[in-house]
């Protein structure tokens, strides 16, 4: 669990780990330089359970603080956790269980809730392969994002391997290296929600969508250049060639951006902030007229979404 000045949420994401069914883990905490308070909120919590292991570093990023805590951890898995998050009781249990199910697995992932920046469960998000065969053709059909960090669960040998994140890629290095991981064997998901993601305004899937969108360009640039037995190019190649100043990159990303929208305009609907509602909503819809409507349907109206989010009440009494 990498931390940086989540001093608002912290304590909430490392009790959710303590609480877990399944007991025998050690939660690495990295705390990547935080100026707020929350390097004394892991320390009171380290002192109480004796399964925590606090690591202090200068600001240097999620995606360094990530590798330091790998490379300090001693046991053959990895479940990674975000500091603003939480887990439900039986992630680790479940994720486990499904590992030892299915060997082949280098790694699993779940469904997960998206809340409020307080906590409420808003939506669920119905993401990922639940089969081999799904894995394969959603990579067919260069799809790359196929697992959320936050719900990841993974063989620390296989992290190790490929040689953890890089922090050229700034605030999509999570989704280039799940795309580095599948090249390494198959991972799935488990289809139920067993994260709860806080949306904040401070999400780096909220602040940054042209980076995350670019960075999405060079892997399918990168597995057309594979397919062709084609030298790769470089991300520093590959941005000189599409600059980011080029207008017509950037008409590219608003025109295939509607689902950056559409989740912006989520988390300003439930802060009860109806302006900018109207504004991100109009272009997710101006993007992609189609994308929207069956999201709703399937994140908080079907009877599935309606389910799950009433299991939440559980979870948080």
């Amino acid at each position: 669990m990498p931390t940086y000045n989540t001093s608002k949420f912290v304590a909430e994401a490392i009790e959710s780990i303590l609480s877990q069914t399944f007991k025998t883990f050690e939660l690495i905490i990295v705390d990547d330089g935080s100026t707020d308070n929350t390097r004394n909120i892991i320390k009171y919590y380290a002192k109480q359970d004796s399964r925590i292991r606090v690591i202090e570093v200068a600001h240097s990023g999620m995606a360094n603080a990530t590798d330091i805590g790998v490379e300090a951890a001693k046991y053959l898995w990895l479940a990674f956790a975000d500091s603003d998050d939480v887990a439900v009781p039986n992630r680790l249990e479940k994720q486990l269980k499904a590992a030892q199910r299915n060997p082949k697995l280098i790694g699993l992932g779940s469904y997960f809730y998206f809340t409020k920046s307080n906590g409420q469960p808003l939506s669920i998000k119905a993401w990922g392969p639940k089969t081999e065969e799904e894995f394969y053709s959603l990579r067919q059909q260069r799809y790359f994002h196929l697992v959320y960090q936050a719900t990841l669960f993974l063989k620390k040998e296989v992290f190790i391997k490929e040689g953890g994140y890089r922090p050229i890629f700034q605030t999509a290095a999570d989704v280039e290296f799940i795309a580095r991981l599948c090249n390494h064997g198959t991972i799935l998901v488990i289809p139920e929600p067993l994260v709860l993601y806080r949306l904040h305004a401070k999400n780096t899937s909220i602040q940054d969508c042209f980076n995350q969108w670019i960075v999405g360009k060079y892997l399918k640039a990168c597995h057309q250049k594979q397919l062709a037995g084609h030298p790769e190019l470089s991300y520093p190649e590959f941005l000189a060639k599409y600059s980011r100043k080029n207008w017509l990159n950037r008409l590219h990303c608003f025109m295939t951006s509607s689902s950056f929208y559409y989740q912006k305009a989520g988390v300003y609907f439930f802060e009860k902030q109806y302006l900018p509602v109207i504004f991100y909503m109009g272009l997710s819809m101006l993007s992609n007229p189609f994308y929207a409507p069956p999201r709703i349907w399937q994140q908080l109206l079907s009877p599935k979404a309606r389910k799950w989010l009433q299991l939440t009440k559980g979870y948080r009494s």
